[in-house]
């Protein structure tokens, strides 16, 4: 994050555009080679035993894409001997529970230290093999992370007050532009996932749905108002097509929060 020369306390985070999380739907599963933990350690990968801190996880994220480029069947996933691994790379708990102990603008500061490498992390699992697979159980947890994220800076945005130095309102809002944009991104990811069933078994397909929910229960203010209207009649188009009860009440509740 940049800052203006003026008080800091005064501005919210800034996601690097890159690193912006865009879930898309992905093929079925690429073969898992994941290797246990202690193969992750050796490579630079932060240990699984403790609870990871925001800077543990872009150092974990930065390996992972060294690996991702060499050898993209052994990215850690959700299942199998890398699970642990994987755990730690979407955890949110940590990110709460900081972000908790501090003032508003230092909330957001800490919470978009996390944002940051998830949305890589996402990337990096949108990626496919020669075959065309992809991660899709993992894509999917990722996205409801970022939502995690993303649901947790709502209240520190609404309860910073923007800088009154030019400079520094410019900077200001540039922060919350980009924010806007991740979270109009991840959200138009995960529904693109939810619109194709047999993309994600239906534990996934619940998880990524209850994620949508609890994100638009508390932030829907950060998506554009020329964005919503749209996901609206998305949702609902959805809750016609769904067949499993669980998401369709889900996505009925989403769907609730963004129109009203």
């Amino acid at each position: 994050m940049t800052t203006a020369a003026c008080d800091e306390s005064a501005l919210p985070p800034v996601p690097a555009k890159s690193a912006a999380p865009v879930a898309v739907a992905t093929p079925p599963s690429i073969e898992d080679r994941s290797e246990g933990p202690a193969w992750y350690l050796s490579q630079g990968v932060p240990s699984t035993a403790t609870a990871w801190s925001a800077a543990d996880l872009s150092q974990a994220v930065q390996v992972l894409r060294t690996i991702a480029d060499r050898e993209l069947e052994k990215m850690p996933r959700h299942a199998g001997p890398s699970g642990p691994v994987f755990a730690r790379l979407v955890d949110t708990r940590a990110a709460e529970a900081s972000a908790k102990q501090q003032e508003p603008v230092r909330q957001l500061l800490e919470l978009s230290a996390w944002f940051e490498p998830v949305g890589v992390l996402t990337q990096l699992y949108a990626r496919r093999d020669t075959k065309g697979r992809g991660f899709p159980a993992e894509v999917a947890r990722v996205t409801a992370a970022a939502l995690t994220l993303l649901r947790l800076m709502h209240d520190p945005i609404n309860k910073t007050h923007p800088p009154t130095e030019p400079a520094a309102l410019q900077e200001y809002e540039a922060g919350l532009s980009q924010i806007r944009t991740g979270a109009t991104k991840t959200l138009m990811g995960a529904l693109l996932m939810l619109s194709v069933p047999e993309v994600l078994a239906r534990e996934d397909r619940r998880l990524l749905a209850a994620a949508v929910d609890r994100f638009l229960d508390r932030a829907d203010r950060l998506l554009p108002h020329e964005a919503r209207r749209p996901m609206v009649d998305q949702l609902e188009l959805l809750v016609v097509r769904e067949t499993d009860e669980v998401v369709k009440g889900k996505l009925e509740s989403a769907a609730k929060h963004l129109g009203s």
